[in-house]
């Protein structure tokens, strides 16, 4: 899945690297493999990481849950 050095998903993986985010959002279960293959390949796996997007928004909810001290 990660391709040639110059694959698409290869230079998208790279690309959001270079822009210092740690995370990528993923709704398409393809995408996110892709991206995760791509990051592996590309030996970018301690700089950022792909998450689906429900990933994030559980995460938030329940980071927005423990400060209301529910948990």
């Amino acid at each position: 899945l990660g391709g040639s050095e110059n694959s698409p998903n290869r230079r998208r993986a790279v690309e959001a690297a270079e822009t210092g985010a740690e995370v990528i959002a993923a709704s398409c279960p393809a995408c996110l493999t892709m991206l995760e293959s791509a990051i592996r390949d590309e030996g970018l796996g301690d700089t950022i990481t792909v998450k689906d997007i429900s990933e994030i928004v559980e995460e938030s909810l329940i980071g927005e849950t423990m400060k209301a001290g529910a948990l």
